[in-house]
């Protein structure tokens, strides 16, 4: 289903649900729908039976409303029920009607925050989606008293203090054990800035009709535009393509457009199952199954071959080629008795200096950089440029990344016809674009980077971010500091050069194949702590577990 995966912004979110109202759906009776689905989940969460008393946090609009339905919901089920209302006299009439039926009830209020200290948990309904202003004052101190509590939390929708879209901390924001999302996920809780705010999320299904995210019956911004001011030309007409061109950045608003298929997208196990390369055909052999090359590795830096080639091997390419320095030849023989290893001529610090007119374009994929050395020299127009100038999918991480870095060769890159994929972390993002700013809005960034380069680009970090030329966006919403080690980057980009290798990137688009492979490595990592802790996943070990991964993936 799209709604369990699609992710929205404030302003997106808003349209639906003014759509949904404007159709009939009253407002109260969404708010009862979320806050009564919302309060049964706590109950799961925290049963009567070992947790008795509650305490809310309720704010002025309607998340303060959602958290008063909740209330009344727990309360009739016997829970001791404490209300902390700091907005009290700024309610929203809709708020005030619940507060007012929540105090015939006799559900308790409290004066000051510290006096639900002796609650068993709290939730969390102060701000909803669409904050935009930095936390002060009051409302200050009293999170910074409830995050330096051990009661856990529970926030409704988004942890108080979290901008819906960036994922940004306005100034101070709730740090919650669980978070329950009412009805579509926001994209600002998947971005790293809110990772350690977040807790445990949850999507609570408010019963959003689907075919307000498949965009039927709703119109567009073109199909409103052309009802209101028809056009005076043929659609195909060369005349028609120049007056569309002199509109397109006019703002022509009406109800929500299709999020389906622009907005971020949550990869789910089902998106993983369909995109791997499984089952094979009956009647397949080694050459069917990707050809994949491995450029990769020094005499500095021998150990990122050897864990490139691990990630391939656990990708399942019919061949791996690795094209190394003459001297890793006979260990990487050693390691991989069944793959081709090309030994290539160095520089005195053992560095590739030549490709040796290797056919580049026979294979059916390249990863790229794996530990082949920082420096930066007129040599790497022998062995880069011929590497850029391919005409097969190719994947640059590392020091791959750090060439990049330079500048020198980003038209080349805008150029190429087959897909560039880049895997920088934050660090490597950072001195490939200078001149972008992650910490304002990470994936808006991310998409801005990826469409001036043409280029997919995979974004590590405590939540990984895939965007497709700024078009095609997904996000990975698996993490673990397990993967906090070097070596696991290069694990991940030979991984996703044997899947690559043997994809038909005609059928399956190549960002989505991209974020089945980071989902994955990052699933690996999470199984491989479980059994040798955060401290024990070394390169090696993961490589293992990425397989076990795919096991588990398709047995599910």
């Amino acid at each position: 289903m799209i709604k369990t995966s699609i992710t929205v912004t404030a302003k997106q979110m808003q349209e639906i649900e003014e759509r949904i109202f404007s159709e009939g759906m009253p407002v109260a009776s969404l708010m009862e729908k979320a806050a009564v689905f919302a309060s049964q989940k706590i109950t799961q969460l925290y049963p009567l039976n070992l947790y008795q008393k509650v305490g809310l946090i309720i704010g002025c609009g309607h998340n303060g409303g959602d958290g008063l339905v909740i209330a009344r919901e727990l309360f009739l089920q016997g829970f001791q029920v404490s209300l902390y209302i700091p907005l009290r006299e700024k309610s929203k009439d809709l708020t005030k009607q619940h507060l007012q039926y929540a105090e015939f009830l006799g559900i308790a209020s409290v004066e000051f925050i510290e006096d639900l200290s002796t609650c068993d948990f709290i939730v969390d309904c102060l701000f909803g989606f669409g904050l935009t202003r930095n936390i002060e004052g009051k409302l200050r101190e009293d999170i910074i008293w409830l995050n330096q509590q051990s009661i856990p939390v529970v926030s409704i929708d988004i942890p108080s203090g979290i901008h819906t879209d960036t994922g940004n901390v306005l100034g101070i924001a709730v740090k919650a054990v669980y978070t329950l999302c009412l009805g579509l996920w926001k994209v600002g809780l998947f971005l790293s800035s809110a990772v350690e705010y977040t807790g445990s999320l949850h999507l609570i299904d408010i019963g959003i009709p689907e075919s307000l995210l498949m965009g039927e019956g709703i119109k567009n911004d073109d199909e409103e535009r052309e009802e209101r001011n028809p056009p005076l030309y043929p659609p195909n007409s060369e005349e028609r393509k120049r007056e569309k061109n002199q509109t397109e950045n006019v703002n022509y608003s009406f109800h929500c457009q299709s999020v389906s298929e622009t907005n971020p997208r949550i990869i789910t196990k089902e998106d993983v199952k369909n995109c791997l390369p499984l089952p094979r055909h009956v009647n397949t052999h080694k050459y069917k199954q990707g050809n994949l090359l491995l450029i990769c590795g020094s005499n500095q830096y021998a150990g990122a071959a050897l864990l490139a080639g691990y990630g391939a091997k656990c990708g399942g390419s019919g061949m791996i080629t690795f094209a190394v320095p003459h001297g890793l030849k006979k260990t990487l023989i050693s390691h991989f008795p069944w793959a081709l290893v090309i030994g290539l001529p160095v520089k005195e610090e053992g560095t590739i200096i030549s490709l040796r007119n290797l056919d580049l374009n026979k294979y059916d994929a390249i990863a790229f950089g794996m530990g082949i050395g920082r420096e930066v020299s007129a040599y790497q127009e022998q062995t880069l440029a011929p590497i850029l100038n391919s005409e097969v999918p190719l994947i640059i991480d590392a020091d791959g990344l750090n060439i990049l870095a330079e500048g020198r060769y980003w038209q080349t890159i805008k150029q190429r016809k087959s897909p560039t994929i880049l895997t920088p972390h934050i660090g490597e993002f950072k001195r490939l674009f200078p001149q972008l700013n992650l910490s304002e809005n990470s994936l808006e960034v991310l998409k801005m980077a990826s469409k001036m380069t043409n280029t997919t680009i995979l974004l590590k970090g405590a939540k990984t971010l895939v965007s497709e030329k700024g078009i095609n966006n997904w996000i990975v919403n698996l993490g673990t500091p397990a993967l906090a080690r070097g070596g696991s980057g290069d694990v991940l980009s030979g991984f996703l050069g044997a899947v690559i290798a043997q994809t038909n990137l005609n059928i399956f688009p190549v960002a989505k194949v991209v974020a089945t492979c980071g989902w994955l490595h990052q699933q690996g990592g999470i199984l491989a702590a479980q059994n040798h802790t955060e401290m024990g996943v070394d390169g090696v070990t993961l490589s293992e577990y990425i397989n076990k991964a795919v096991v588990k993936t398709l047995g599910d």
